[in-house]
């Protein structure tokens, strides 16, 4: 099923860009997005966003992956664990060494990777955008794919054009 039900009457696709399982749409009426959800049981929902409801775009980046964090430090406390309470013949005796030493290394993996890790989004700002669940709806990811940039920079020229228009909140100004 494509967009086109979803449309109003003199409503026109602009621009889109697909992220993941997710594709945007500028309209010369407001911003859309279509999620594809489900693995087995698949499902299309769709967001739309007036463009008075956006007042911004920022682009954000986050360092740091606190669930590869937590893992690697659950990892390496057991292999701590196992080291200081059981005796080294043991150790050795039953074969558990090279898992000891698998272990550590997986651990020693997963903390780096999470200090280390850094991801960027467009994140979209707006009185209608309150909360994390609004907040993750209206996020635009890949932001080093050139596709993606030029979609952004359509929604700002967009987002212009219409705080400009006669009857909007900027024109009365």
């Amino acid at each position: 099923m494509g967009l086109k039900p979803f449309l109003l009457d003199g409503e026109k696709v602009i621009s889109e860009c697909r992220v993941g399982k997710s594709t945007f749409y500028i309209t010369n009426l407001r911003l859309i997005k279509r999620e594809e959800k489900g693995i087995i049981f698949k499902r299309t929902v769709i967001h739309d966003l007036s463009f008075s409801g956006i007042h911004g775009i920022s682009l954000e980046v986050v360092r740091g992956d606190p669930w590869a964090v937590a893992l690697g430090l659950f990892l390496l406390a057991i292999a701590i664990f196992v080291l200081a309470t059981t005796p080294p013949e043991e150790i050795a005796g039953m074969g558990f060494l090279p898992l000891l030493v698998i272990e550590v290394m997986v651990g020693t993996g997963a903390l780096g990777l999470g200090l280390l890790h850094r991801r960027s989004y467009f994140q979209l700002r707006g009185p209608s955008i309150t909360g994390r669940r609004e907040e993750a709806i209206w996020r635009i990811s890949e932001t080093t794919r050139v596709d993606v940039v030029e979609f952004v920079k359509t929604l700002r020229e967009q987002l212009k054009k219409e705080a400009w228009a006669p009857g909007s909140r900027a024109s009365w100004t």
